[in-house]
């Protein structure tokens, strides 16, 4: 069983939706990847039917708040259940060492010493670069550099099984760097801040910083991708961000394309 629970799918601050994170799921493993904005985490998790405690893998990819404050309370959480006795073994978490400074300073600042002694314990880190590979949830890791302009960041490519491959692109435009790997991928995770018919911002930064649906979908078509997903958007008009993402998306995409919602589920079988 191979599946993608969709936690979160809005960027920055968002009130419509949950900011960006998911749940890789491999038969009874699942790895978290980034963890929203803050303690929403839990409610997604609870409502998509995952239990904390089957979760041993967490992936951070940059600590912009939108991916990364969730962590502190799914951290919380899981020291609650090492105290009760209802999780075992480490919380690995991957990522790279500026985040584990965050992370450090804002336990040692507001957790109970208890919970700090069982932090330092029972939370391993592993602090990523590129090009390392890494056993988890049974399939092989291999850590990307997304060559991001705001912050150090990272994604990943998984090899699945029957040797389909997925990538993680974090919140950036794939960097032509990475043309060379993605090309013929199987499965890619990729940001779309918005549609070209309502651009906020300027060119110059869109393309910079985040992707409109043709840009993402013409990229990805001319590297062969089969399965795309699109997240990290805006959250207006989220009530029809689905329809019109498929609509403008499709036109330059041939292969099978997701706009998924917060808490849908995609099959990876």
């Amino acid at each position: 069983m191979q599946k993608f629970y969709v936690l979160g799918t809005c960027a920055g601050i968002s009130d419509k939706g949950f900011t960006l994170s998911g749940v890789l799921q491999h038969n009874d493993k699942c790895l978290l990847v980034d963890t929203g904005g803050g303690m929403q985490i839990l409610k997604q998790l609870r409502l998509s039917g995952i239990n904390v405690s089957t979760i041993h893998d967490v992936f951070i990819s940059h600590k912009h708040i939108d991916h990364l404050l969730g962590l502190i309370p799914f951290i919380r959480k899981i020291l609650s259940l090492i105290r009760l006795g209802e999780y075992a073994g480490s919380l690995n978490i991957y990522c790279d060492k500026e985040i584990k400074e965050i992370v450090d300073y804002i336990i040692k600042a507001t957790f109970h010493d208890l919970f700090q002694e069982l932090y330092i314990n029972r939370i391993s880190y592993h602090l990523v670069q590129e090009g390392q590979i890494y056993d988890v949830i049974g399939y092989k890791m291999e850590v990307m550099d997304i060559h991001s302009f705001a912050s150090v960041q990272f994604g990943f490519k998984l090899l699945l099984e029957n040797d389909k491959k997925l990538f993680y692109l974090g919140d950036m435009p794939c960097a032509e760097q990475n043309y060379k790997k993605i090309k013929n991928a199987d499965w890619v995770l990729h940001e779309a801040f918005w549609t070209s018919e309502k651009n906020k911002y300027s060119k110059i930064e869109a393309r910079k910083h985040h992707s409109n649906v043709d840009d993402v979908c013409k990229n990805m078509n001319d590297l062969n991708v089969k399965n795309l997903i699109l997240w990290h958007t805006l959250d207006d008009n989220i009530e029809t961000r689905k329809q019109r993402f498929l609509a403008e998306g499709k036109e330059y995409f041939a292969g099978n394309l997701y706009v998924p919602d917060d808490l849908d589920v995609i099959d990876l079988d």
